[in-house]
């Protein structure tokens, strides 16, 4: 099941637009738009979503008019189309939606001072929820001897399962069987005569647990036994050949349901919080950037369990995005739906440093790898400005991940482009491609690859060198001069190719000239010309993050990555002093 679009009208900066984009479930999804698109209103609409309608701040109204309807509808591959608005919401029926954002809230100090009302701006970051309601305290109750008691003359047999009973997770899933069911069942009269036997016999502790191990297995097939032990042993308590221990632990925790009656299942549940509290707790102190001087804990409050935030200024951006993010996950990972999840994360990326950019990663990561084990569904989206292609501290595997650009731009590359770039590792042809083509050479009009192109299934006019420059030339001016569709692919093969002749052009040595030529890559070439004193502008540089990466075969989309870069005035601008000065040194090509 694929998310293949999604329609947004009247919240925040969006008044009605169609995000053509598929989304993929278990893998990262990376929303990349630039700054001003709208990615901060694409979140909002989304965390305005309550369980029956959308429910909008006055402030996240479109240009804040509250009368405007807002609207979300998602179209999935189902054929599916899932709609909300602030009369009703289809899309909380099928999906679990849950935003990351930031936690940041302007607020007002109002002081009244000789006569005045002064008001003092500051800014506070949010409390974060981990725990929406604490369950009620109950204990669960266990006596050791006392059971020992209850289970007769043998009770000696019985070991001490206080550690069991601590573990919040397994006493959770114990109380989630249908315990209540299982005791209706007739077999309790089976385990009671059993009982009776182990207690008729004679010796060590040791010996009566080798006489349960031999004598067990047709009890461990009734009422509560299959299932408590298959958990016992998924948690490792114990192994698949235990049988006395199955025996012994599963007897002494039915022992105590049956005592505690439905206080039972409250006391696991208080018992899995505390579990998840000491959790919270370590992870956020281990993760705390500044637990030197601040100590940031979970604390419970008004029934909650709320991680309580410094001052925005005590900490640093980058030290905020990432405890808010940890605590936010935490929150999100007690979100145990049955339907699809979509997580959507807010561009965090914006002050963290490489380590927790990593950090950010990995739990991301996991927690897709969590889904995938317990085959449920969860969509990871990522909003950010920070384009894959481009920046590298994205770590994913770029066959994990799904990049979708939400700016849709008038572009269309040539695939005979591509197709050169796709071949461009070609034994074949390799060598004279990079030479020829992807790189400039003086002698580039004496190469001829047609032979070579029509095996490869290649223009064949484009193996004469000379044309294909005059193709990529005219595809670079529409860009300059037109208004009108273009080809980022060529934009950049054109640039580079300006670029590396113009840098050729003023080198006067023959021997360094030679040298430039056999250096390999734009970048080395561009450094090995500034080290021998060609004046190189800082902007040839630049450009480099967007021809070195548009220019090399990917699988991700590098034409809609290409094209969001050369979307910038100032790109273009760049473009375009380069194009001047070349066609004033070599003429129009």
């Amino acid at each position: 099941m694929n998310i293949t679009g999604i329609n947004i009208e009247n919240i925040k900066g969006i008044k009605s637009h169609r995000f053509n984009i598929t989304l993929l479930p278990n893998k990262p999804n990376i929303l990349v738009a630039p700054n001003g698109f709208g990615k901060s209103s694409f979140a909002i609409a989304f965390a305005s979503l309550h369980e029956s309608k959308i429910i909008l701040d006055e402030k996240d109204c479109h240009l804040g008019d509250t009368s405007l309807t807002p609207k979300i509808e998602i179209s999935m591959s189902t054929g599916k189309c899932l709609l909300a608005n602030n009369e009703k919401n289809q899309i909380s029926k099928e999906l679990e939606i849950f935003v990351i954002n930031s936690p940041l809230e302007p607020k007002a100090n109002v002081r009244r001072y000789m006569g005045r009302t002064i008001s003092k701006p500051t800014i506070n970051i949010r409390p974060t929820i981990l725990v929406h309601t604490i369950p009620s305290k109950k204990e669960i109750v266990y006596n050791i001897a006392k059971i020992k008691r209850t289970f007769g003359a043998n009770g000696k047999v019985l070991p001490d399962i206080s550690t069991i009973l601590c573990n919040g997770t397994i006493m959770a899933e114990i109380a989630n069987l249908d315990l209540a069911k299982i005791g209706r069942t007739k077999w309790y009269s089976r385990v009671e005569d059993y009982v009776k036997d182990i207690n008729s016999q004679k010796g060590s502790t040791q010996v009566i647990q080798k006489y349960i191990n031999n004598s067990v297995s047709e009890i461990l097939k009734v009422g509560p036994y299959p299932l408590i032990t298959e958990l016992l042993i998924n948690h490792g308590i114990i192994t698949r050949n235990e049988n006395a221990l199955k025996f012994l632990y599963v007897w002494q925790i039915w022992q105590i349901y049956v005592d505690m009656g439905s206080d039972f299942k409250k006391a696991c549940k208080y018992e899995k919080y505390l579990e998840d509290k000491r959790r919270y707790t370590k992870e956020i102190e281990d993760i705390n950037p500044v637990k030197g001087r601040i100590r940031i804990v979970p604390i419970e409050e008004n029934g909650q369990l709320i991680v309580k935030w410094p001052k925005a200024h005590e900490i640093s951006n980058g030290q905020r995005d990432i405890l808010c993010f940890y605590a936010k996950l935490l929150e999100f990972e007690r979100i145990k739906s049955s339907k699809p999840q979509l997580l959507i994360i807010d561009e965090i990326f914006d002050y963290l440093d490489d380590v927790n950019i990593l950090l950010f990663q990995y739990k991301i990561s996991n927690l897709i790898d969590t889904y995938k084990r317990s085959k449920r569904i969860l969509f990871p989206i990522l909003v950010t400005h920070l384009d894959p292609n481009f920046f590298h501290h994205f770590c994913f595997n770029e066959d994990r991940i799904n990049v979708c650009y939400l700016k849709e731009h008038n572009v269309k590359s040539n695939l005979g482009l591509l197709k050169i770039i796709r071949i461009r590792e070609d034994d074949r042809v390799k060598d004279n491609l990079d030479k020829a083509y992807f790189h400039y050479d003086p002698l580039y009009h004496t190469y001829n690859l047609e032979a070579e192109f029509k095996v490869l299934g290649v223009n064949i006019d484009w193996g004469n060198p000379a044309l294909f420059r005059k193709k990529l030339f005219r595809l670079l001016r529409a860009y300059l001069c037109e208004d009108t569709e273009h080809d980022p692919i060529a934009v950049c093969w054109s640039v580079r190719l300006m670029i590396e002749e113009l840098t050729y052009s003023k080198i006067n040595n023959p021997d360094q000239q030679e040298t430039y030529i056999n250096t390999k890559t734009t970048k080395e070439k561009l450094k090995y010309a500034s080290r021998i004193g060609v004046y190189i502008p800082e902007y040839y540089f630049l450009l480099g993050l967007i021809y070195n990466v548009s220019l090399h075969y990917s699988s991700m989309d590098t034409v809609q990555s290409a094209a969001l870069k050369l979307n910038s005035i100032i790109v273009k601008d760049m473009i375009r002093q380069i194009a001047t000065e070349h066609f004033a040194s070599f003429g129009k090509q």
